[in-house]
């Protein structure tokens, strides 16, 4: 080859022969730097005058090229180089970067994406569909915690929204909840962004915080409801798809607290949702016996899930400085009114007799190895 360079051969001369799967291959001519395999016979053809900035309006430069059909070393010896790590694509805003992380091979995908990070690649570049990487990490399958921990020190804003109008916190709390075990892997990644120092206070383009977002998750609270008589309509047990709620709002509540970020913890939802609950509760201990069937219809009233809730964020308030004000003050009142009511009924034991032998904070951190294995 080197010969025949020196005898004349032009480096960019164009052909349509490629060594890498067809489905890949250029629609057009491309010059010989597209089929070299071997980083060593690359520096050949530059030494000999191959253009390293040539591109097709397709396929753009080599390196999207490289990083598309995953040839690492190609991308590394580019980069070694001094080829631009954001080079422009067929669409300015589509980087090596932007296909590294979502058209290489799964395999060599976060090892291309690596090297080009620490080249100097910008993660803040915009894909074409205006989603920030945070944004497609978030809503991408399979994608370990350690490559958006990674990512995380490279990125500028970390309050950036989406062509939905979210910013990657809201992205996290209005996961797909019809998937349990993957959205709740992700909380995770909401800590991590949090320990970053992103904004928890901004709101989505609809207006919403995180917290308001994560309330609305598969539906929200199911609140009692009484027709005159005072016989319930619909039952305030929380369904089996319900899981999801409750495990976003105890995460904020721990995020909160662990953070000494009041704002956080869902203190005035939760705290209505109790008093809704042990309101129904009573509401059923005064029925007429010809009405106790509508007990096994309509639900028992409090539900472990909102009383262990509630016990989090009364617990968390109580740990932050001036133990949460008076809304900290309203939970403890309440509490101490109605503990002994609630221990009589037994139908929280559970709960209640686990809290004195359990730390308090949740492990959050574990939830994408457990993902797996969660029966939700």
């Amino acid at each position: 080859m080197r010969l025949l360079l020196q005898l004349g051969a032009d480096p960019m001369s164009l052909s349509r022969e490629h060594h890498v799967d067809r489905s890949l291959t250029p629609v057009r001519p491309t010059p010989q730097t597209f089929k070299a395999e071997l980083p060593w016979i690359l520096h050949i053809l530059v030494e000999h005058g191959a253009d390293l900035k040539w591109a097709t309006p397709e396929t753009g430069n080599l390196l999207h090229y490289a990083t598309n059909t995953a040839q690492w070393p190609i991308v590394h010896a580019l980069l070694r180089m001094g080829v631009n790590p954001d080079i422009g694509g067929p669409d300015d805003t589509w980087n090596p970067l932007n296909c590294a992380f979502f058209q290489s091979p799964f395999e060599l995908r976060f090892t291309i994406t690596e090297s080009l990070l620490r080249a100097g690649a910008n993660p803040d570049i915009l894909h074409p569909d205006g989603d920030h990487s945070l944004h497609k990490l978030i809503e991408k399958p399979g994608c370990p915690t350690k490559v958006f921990r990674d990512l995380l020190p490279y990125c500028r804003n970390l309050n950036v929204r989406n062509s939905r109008g979210q910013t990657p916190l809201h992205l996290v709390m209005s996961s797909d909840s019809s998937k349990p075990s993957y959205s709740s892997s992700k909380l995770g990644w909401a800590g991590l962004l949090i320990e970053a120092k992103a904004d928890v206070t901004r709101r989505d383009s609809s207006g919403k915080t995180i917290v308001e977002r994560a309330l609305q998750t598969e539906g929200g609270f199911e609140v009692p409801l009484f027709v005159p008589r005072h016989v319930p309509t619909i039952s305030v047990e929380p369904n089996k798809y319900k899981h999801m709620l409750y495990l976003h709002l105890n995460f904020l509540t721990d995020m909160g607290l662990r953070f000494g970020i009041p704002s956080l913890i869902p203190a005035k939802a939760v705290y209505d949702q109790f008093h809704a609950e042990v309101v129904y509760s009573r509401k059923n201990m005064v029925y007429r016996s010809d009405e106790k069937h509508m007990l096994f219809i309509c639900g028992w009233g409090l539900s472990n899930e909102t009383l262990d809730l509630f016990l989090n964020v009364k617990d968390a308030l109580g740990r932050l400085p001036g133990h949460g004000g008076k809304m900290g003050t309203q939970f403890r009142t309440f509490w101490d009114d109605n503990c002994s009511d609630i221990n009589a009924q037994g139908r929280h034991n559970r709960v209640l007799s686990s809290r004195t032998s359990r730390p308090w904070m949740t492990d959050f951190d574990g939830l994408e190895d457990r993902a797996a294995r969660l029966d939700l």
